[in-house]
């Protein structure tokens, strides 16, 4: 009885019937998806944690992420290099039209940045920062803005980003920001890129902290609070980064010191992986 009234309605509302399954089709694959999307970004994480150099991350808002490099540094017996991250979008007017895109960019000093620096990680790029350190810096005065000789404009593209807009190294493009505009150069265009699978384009880039930090500043901020860094990677000196305790003593240690910000050892930030690799496999 209930079947056949089921059955009876179905054929009288055959649009309705249609438009009913289509939507729930669609919205099964969406979902479908974004969920392989999730894991597979996740999956990748994960492999970059693995085969990352980094031993401690510290994270949060951190203020004069410079000083903090040096003193970081200065403890020559457990700390060989602190690198110094801000990830922020910048503004972009792209040739030929002016179109103007968003790209999330990090800025990073390259000297001291393992991640672009070592010989199988610079396969992955083609070109790259010509100038390794970071001297638009000038002792926090930011000195001249995006006019002074030692503002470099370097900036590293993705490959998706150079093949849509035909883009090539030597190139350059238009940056946006609050005091106007300045010029920014192709220096290096990444081989691979993370959003190879996905259904959508998402550009990334790379150029020097300080420029970064100079460029996204906000309207009105004292130039004292320019620098700022999302994260400080620390790549530990030989004899404590092959010691585990060792390495979770230290972390303690940087835990104590910096009450603020969150520190992770690679140990715990591949737990972490794991964690939501297997939260995002049971959505299935």
């Amino acid at each position: 009885m209930v079947s056949s009234m089921v059955i009876s309605n179905i054929l009288r509302r055959k649009g309705r019937t249609l438009i009913t399954i289509v939507a729930v089709a669609v919205s099964c694959a969406l979902l479908v998806s974004m969920l392989s999307i999730s894991e597979g970004i996740m999956l990748n994480a994960r492999e970059a944690i693995n085969v990352s150099k980094v031993d401690i991350s510290i994270s949060g808002s951190i203020a004069n992420a410079h000083q903090m490099m040096e003193h970081l540094e200065s403890d020559e017996e457990r700390v060989r290099i602190a690198s110094p991250t801000i990830y922020s979008p910048l503004v972009l007017s792209m040739p030929p039209n002016g179109e103007v895109i968003s790209v999330l960019t990090r800025g990073l000093i390259p000297e001291k940045d393992e991640g672009i620096s070592t010989k199988e990680d610079l396969d992955k790029i083609t070109g790259g920062f010509e100038i390794k350190d970071d001297p638009f810096f000038q002792e926090g005065t930011y000195s001249g803005g995006a006019n002074s000789p030692l503002f470099s404009g370097e900036l590293i593209i993705s490959r998706h980003m150079a093949l849509d807009y035909n883009l090539n190294i030597g190139d350059e493009v238009e940056v946006i920001y609050r005091n106007g505009t300045a010029v920014l150069t192709v220096v290096g265009i990444f081989t691979i890129d993370v959003t190879d699978d996905a259904p959508f384009r998402l550009y990334f880039a790379g150029m020097h902290l300080s420029e970064l930090q100079y460029l996204t500043a906000q309207e009105n901020m004292p130039i004292s609070e320019y620098d700022k860094a999302d994260r400080i990677s620390l790549y530990l000196t030989t004899d404590l980064r092959t010691n585990t305790a060792s390495v979770e003593s230290y972390a303690q240690d940087l835990q104590k010191e910096y009450q603020f910000y969150t520190i992770t050892t690679k140990k715990e930030q591949l737990e972490g992986m794991e964690k939501s690799v297997a939260i995002s496999k049971a959505y299935y």
